[in-house]
């Protein structure tokens, strides 16, 4: 793997593949973790390669929530989730084969606080890999973003409801790996509009502002997905209005010498913009 990544670091920023943050968190198979200190140890070949490279390496966080099969978890426990709500119309493949998602765990109040515990404690094994900056993913219809989706989120608690309550477990998300992870490298977030269950336009432009407003790491990754992009009014889910106003110009002047990473889609004839701001 680490020749992978060196591989392609002329790109000059890497973001990895995700990287599970726990077993409850797996929802692929044969996907890397960084819940362990050996897990730990092993990505230093992949970060020592990349630097060797003259290049940055973030790592991703990532939970896949309900997006995922008790199969992946030891003593086969169920996949956990804002609330106990099926995926529909897919399947998942896993280490037994190909199944039905099933109907996941709701997460209990009390518990929340140690999945962000999880989140936090990976950021600093990522640190102590020799990672440049870490993401947490959310986006793709995984944990982070099924707290933000009233399509996985029903919850009457603190984390539910509103989009202030709903963007609660990434604010508190990002706070807690920012309480590790040293301040001059990156935290970022991912966040993206589409869901497996569908998209959510205003969550995602109000979870936007959120966290520009409030400085929870004002690093945020927004791209069109391609069902998306039939569309030529320009405006893409709002994120397009979102990220031509203050918000990114702000992220521009926050960069901190990394580029803006940008992607050509043919169907739209200009470019879509990758954007990561730094901060935090």
């Amino acid at each position: 793997m680490a020749e992978y990544y060196a591989q392609r670091a002329s790109a000059g920023l890497l973001i990895s593949e995700g990287a599970s943050i726990s077993d409850e968190a797996i929802g692929w198979n044969q996907t890397p973790g960084i819940f362990t200190v050996a897990q730990s140890e092993a990505w230093k070949q992949v970060t020592d390669a990349v630097h060797r490279k003259n290049s940055k390496i973030f790592l991703q966080l990532w939970h896949c929530g309900r997006a995922s099969h008790s199969t992946f978890h030891a003593n086969g426990t169920l996949p956990v989730a804002p609330s106990a709500l099926q995926l529909k119309g897919d399947s998942i493949h896993t280490p037994a084969g190909k199944q039905t998602y099933e109907v996941p765990r709701a997460l209990e109040t009390a518990e929340i606080p140690r999945v962000v515990e999880d989140f936090r404690r990976a950021g600093e094994l990522a640190k102590n890999a020799g990672f440049d900056g870490v993401e947490l993913h959310g986006a793709n219809g995984y944990l982070i973003q099924q707290f933000l989706n009233t399509a996985a989120n029903q919850r009457t608690d603190d984390w539910g409801g509103s989009v202030e309550n709903r963007g609660r477990f990434l604010r508190e998300t990002l706070a807690a790996v920012r309480a590790v992870w040293p301040e001059d490298r990156p935290l970022t977030a991912r966040v993206g509009v589409i869901e497996f269950d569908g998209r959510d336009e205003e969550t995602l432009s109000q979870a936007i502002g959120l966290l520009h407003q409030r400085g929870h790491g004002r690093v945020v990754e927004a791209g069109s997905h391609d069902e998306l992009l039939d569309r030529d009014d320009g405006a893409h889910l709002g994120q397009r209005p979102q990220l031509r106003g203050p918000f990114l110009r702000d992220a521009r002047a926050r960069r901190d010498g990394f580029e803006v990473q940008q992607r050509r889609f043919a169907r739209l004839g200009e470019l879509e913009q990758r954007l990561h701001a730094f901060g935090a």
